[in-house]
């Protein structure tokens, strides 16, 4: 069971919008696999808005967890996530930087009774990585972007992102990578992607990207020391303009 309840507070809108929630997670094992149960709690808060005409714009989030999670741990886990833009309205491609930094905790010690691993249900990843290695969980993500506007119907995005654990104890979810001693080190490694989306006709959207990555001290020192690029194009068709 996924549930909850989202707010809006926009009387400050012209400054901040404010955005209160919290979401309930709760799976039962039908087997013996009590690692599988869980009974999360999330509480957030996130504020947003444009800095009046000065180009500036900023996205904040922060979330805290609790409850019970791999059958009979107590969970207490926290997730940010910042981001900071400039837009320069008065050039004709209109190009936007921003800097981002997100946290997801991780799990100090694997074998004790508490766990401190954020737990990202059912969120989207690839915010996170284009490669779609990282979620927000156990980790430490800057990343920087540019974003720019050559044409009407051109949009074309590019940023260099670089990740850690926030735990070199717990795991690397999304690769199955793990050292519980943390000798292995805490630097997964830099991505460097770009995407172009262009509207080709009224009715045709298109969407090509493409990522590098390159793995740092602790996907080496687990044997998986190789580089990988990850292509995609999309074409969607619309019936109805």
């Amino acid at each position: 069971w996924l549930y909850g309840a989202i707010a809006n507070w926009r009387r400050w809108s012209d400054i901040i919008t404010l955005q209160p929630y919290y979401l309930g997670f709760k799976q039962d094992s039908n087997t013996k696999k009590t690692s599988e149960d869980q009974n999360i709690h999330s509480t957030g808060l996130r504020g947003y808005g444009i800095i009046g005409g000065t180009g500036w714009d900023y996205d904040a989030d922060v979330v805290y967890q609790f409850g019970r999670s791999n059958g009979k741990q107590q969970t207490s886990a926290l997730a940010y996530a910042l981001e900071l833009g400039y837009t320069f309205e008065d050039t004709a491609w209109k190009p936007r930087i921003s800097a981002f930094y997100g946290y997801g905790s991780g799990d100090r010690n694997p074998s004790d009774r508490k766990n401190q691993r954020f737990n990202p249900l059912f969120g989207f990843n690839q915010p996170w990585s284009r490669n779609d290695y990282f979620s927000w969980d156990n980790l430490h993500a800057p990343k920087a972007r540019l974003e720019f506007s050559p044409y009407q119907d051109l949009l074309i995005a590019t940023g260099y992102n670089a990740y850690w654990l926030a735990s070199d104890r717990d795991s690397w979810q999304r690769a199955k990578l793990q050292d519980p001693s943390g000798q292995s080190g805490d630097f997964l490694g830099h991505e460097l992607d770009i995407r172009v989306r262009y509207k080709l006709t009224s009715r045709i959207d298109t969407d090509i990207s493409y990522a590098y990555f390159t793995p740092g001290n602790m996907p080496r020192n687990q044997d998986k020391p190789l580089n990988s690029n990850f292509f995609y194009l999309q074409v969607t068709f619309n019936a109805f303009e």
